[in-house]
């Protein structure tokens, strides 16, 4: 299954993760490209990001807004990995997430795959 560039727009992410999982069979991979955001979920560690000022902007008139309909989870296109583990492997039921060094942080973009 892969996301390119819309996990962090989606009105339930949880739901789209587990659902995910559901297609997935056992040792099957899930991949996402989404924009580039800190590892950890902290202030500090997204305000180091030479992106975030730009991306925030992007998130709260689009992004934001989106992942608020019908009760989402308003991720936010700044959305920390440590976010997104939370929401595949503690909520969906993968074995793990893990962000993998890739060509696309350079184009502000990163790769993130989890494993059934």
């Amino acid at each position: 299954v892969m996301f390119f560039d819309c996990f962090h727009d989606m009105a339930v992410a949880t739901a789209a993760a587990r659902n995910a999982h559901k297609l997935l069979k056992p040792g099957g991979l899930v991949m996402l490209i989404e924009p580039l955001g800190p590892e950890e979920d902290t202030v500090e560690a997204a305000m180091a990001l030479p992106t975030t000022a730009l991306f925030s902007c992007f998130s709260c008139h689009f992004c934001t807004p989106c992942g608020m309909c019908d009760g989402g989870d308003a991720l936010g296109i700044t959305v920390a990995t440590a976010v997104h583990r939370r929401l595949f492997v503690d909520r969906a039921g993968f074995r793990s997430l893990e962000s993998v060094p890739s060509p696309l942080n350079g184009m502000g973009f990163r790769l993130l795959l989890a494993k059934k």
